[in-house]
Formats: C-alpha cells, structure tokens, sequence
C-alpha cells in the first residue's frame, strides 16, 4: 500500500462531488430509477454528472464499480467516478479514471484548503475492466482501491479524514469537465457493471437498495429546459449495471 502523496489532482469535474443533489434541480421521477426497486426515485439535473446517487437518510462507508475504459475523447475529457459525499459533505471522497486511460486519480474535492489527492500507482489503457472502490472505516481513514482486471495491477491509498464524517450519499457516474455543449450523435462512454453499496450498519445493495435512488442527468442549463449533454441508461440486473452515453 503506497503512503506517499502522488500529483495533486485539479480537475474541476469533480468539484461538485455529491454535493450536486442539493446544487441540483430536483424532480420527481418515474424512469429507470423508480422501476428498478428504489423506495423512492429523483431526477437531479446538472452541468457536470450523468448517473446514479443513493440517498435517504443512509450512512454509507463503502461503494464499488468496475468499468469499461473509455477511449480518449477528441475534446475535454471525461471520467469515470464513484464517490462517497453528501449534501452536507465539503469534502466528499472521490475516485476517478479518466478516458483514455493512462492514471486514476483519487481527491477530497471541494476541501476547505485545498482540492487534497493525488494518483494511485497504476496505468489503465481504453478498453481495459477497471474495478474502483472507495471504504470508509469510520475511525478516520478513507481507502481508495483500483483494480485493472485486464492487466492484473492494483493499488490503494489510505488517506486520513475528519473524525466523525457521515457521508450520506454513494455515487455512480460520469464526470466530464463541465462541457456545455451537447453532441450532434449520441454514443457510449461508459459501461458500469457490478456495482456494491454498503451502509455503515452493514446493510448491503447495489445501486438500489433499501434507500432513495436518484438520476444524474446533465443538460446544457442544468435544469430540466436545457439539452441533455450526457445521460445514464436504465439500471439493470436489480441494480447492478448501466451505461452512460453523450
């Protein structure tokens, strides 16, 4: 396990980390979401995200994604996230692949003095199985974990955390650097399978579970008037998988 800090990570795609379901506009929904078992689904509209995020009133100290790495794109990059945060959280736990491959990059974005991370020690190319975790142990210490499945390398860093974080929300999705504009054709970017959520009193599901389910659209606006930009398929296999497309 390394101990030593890597590059400090800059990417405003993660700034907003969860804290997008109270930045967001939020709308009662009927989709995907509510049909794959959620006690209760949303749609949160934004400039940034395309995906999932758990809710609810839950504690969650664990979450988990493997995916497909996407190929480089021809404008301002993309990444591939999963985070632990909270609407109430400054600094939620992030951990991001980008396309293209090349490094996967962990950060406490938005933290009060800096954005703190760094990458792991690992080099993903397009097209490798990626499995990325993020485990909060509740006694102060956060463990971000990359998996290349393709290649047979991984890598973790412990980084501490404030005493007595409670993050509230786990998140699925795409992060993209706040493009604006919507393509003129509709592709895949990502493809997120065997997705785990665990709450801090050990309750486990995937994507849905016991708890609120909300989908991340993001539109030219950030509201519901604006042109989708990126958006998540259906969840599947209860909960598990799904895709995000541009």
């Amino acid at each position: 396990m390394r101990r030593q800090l890597g590059h400090v990570l800059t990417v405003a795609a993660a700034v907003a980390g969860t804290a997008l379901v109270a930045m967001g506009t939020v709308l009662p929904a009927a989709g995907p979401a509510a049909a794959a078992g959620s006690a209760r689904s949303q749609v949160i509209y934004t400039t940034s995200q395309a995906g999932y995020v758990t809710g609810g009133g839950r504690h969650f100290r664990f979450v988990a994604a493997t995916v497909k790495v996407a190929p480089a794109l021809p404008a301002k990059a993309g990444y591939a996230g999963i985070v632990l945060g909270g609407a109430r959280i400054a600094d939620p736990a992030t951990l991001l692949a980008r396309a293209g491959g090349k490094f996967v990059s962990w950060n406490f974005s938005g933290a009060p003095s800096m954005m703190a991370g760094g990458r792991l020690n690992i080099s993903p190319k397009p097209g490798d199985l990626l499995r990325m975790s993020i485990y909060y142990d509740q006694h102060g210490h956060v463990y971000f974990t990359a998996i290349d499945v393709t290649q047979g390398t991984r890598d973790t860093f412990k980084a501490p955390v404030r005493a007595g974080t409670l993050y509230t929300a786990a998140e699925v999705a795409d992060f993209d650097g706040y493009t604006t504009a919507a393509p003129h054709t509709a592709f895949r970017l990502w493809a997120f399978t065997g997705i785990r959520v665990t709450t801090y009193s050990g309750v486990r599901g995937t994507m849905t579970g016991p708890w609120i389910t909300s989908k991340i659209l993001h539109t030219t606006t950030g509201g519901a008037g604006g042109a989708v930009v990126t958006y998540p398929s259906g969840l599947w296999l209860k909960g598990q998988n799904f895709g995000v497309w541009r």
